[in-house]
């Protein structure tokens, strides 16, 4: 790992500890504080160019450990190169097309109609819900049982990306649930 020191009026910047930790720190006076927004130093893989992938990267975070959720999805994102590469699909287009092909359509909400009485209804999720919908389903599938959560994200990816899989199973799940829902709405 690289060291590379940026001096300016007693603060210095480690890369290799922004790197570690996702969020850019300074360091003032022997502590890490805050950082200043026009200090801030993207980091060495690229990943943080796509604001869809930094949004799924915060999405896979558990715990506040945004290095961790960082490293696996660049896990899973290698082990995708190695595996495409007959393809000659960029590992990062795999990701963003599951993610596309993960996104559920209609969802089932609880609407109450007065204080006793609730009625369950189909309801159309708006397009900047449906991204982070399908995220989540990648967070509850890698979340569960236990096992490398990089493989096990690397599966979701790839099964999501040829329209199959646990992922798919849950999507589709959630459009027949909406659809049996449909017969109460008139």
């Amino acid at each position: 790992m690289r060291f590379s020191l940026f001096v300016a009026k007693n603060i210095v910047t480690y890369s290799a500890y922004l790197y570690r930790f996702g969020t850019p720190r300074i360091l003032v006076h022997g502590r890490f504080m805050k950082h200043l927004k026009n200090l801030a130093i993207p980091h060495e893989d690229g990943l943080t160019r796509d604001p869809r992938i930094e949004k799924f990267i915060n999405i896979i975070m558990r715990h506040g450990e945004k290095g961790k959720a960082r490293e696996v999805v660049t896990k899973a994102l290698n082990l995708i190169q190695k595996q495409q590469v007959k393809e000659g699909i960029p590992p990062r287009e795999v990701l963003l097309k599951a993610l596309e092909n993960a996104r559920p359509y209609v969802k089932v909400s609880v609407v109450k109609l007065n204080r006793r009485r609730t009625k369950v209804m189909p309801k159309i999720i708006p397009e900047t819900k449906r991204m982070q919908t399908s995220m989540q389903f990648f967070y509850k599938y890698t979340s569960q049982g236990s096992g490398a959560s990089y493989r096990k994200l690397y599966q979701a990816i790839v099964s999501a990306f040829q329209y199959e899989g646990p992922i798919m199973e849950m999507r589709e799940k959630m459009h027949k649930e909406a659809e049996r829902c449909r017969t109460t709405v008139k």
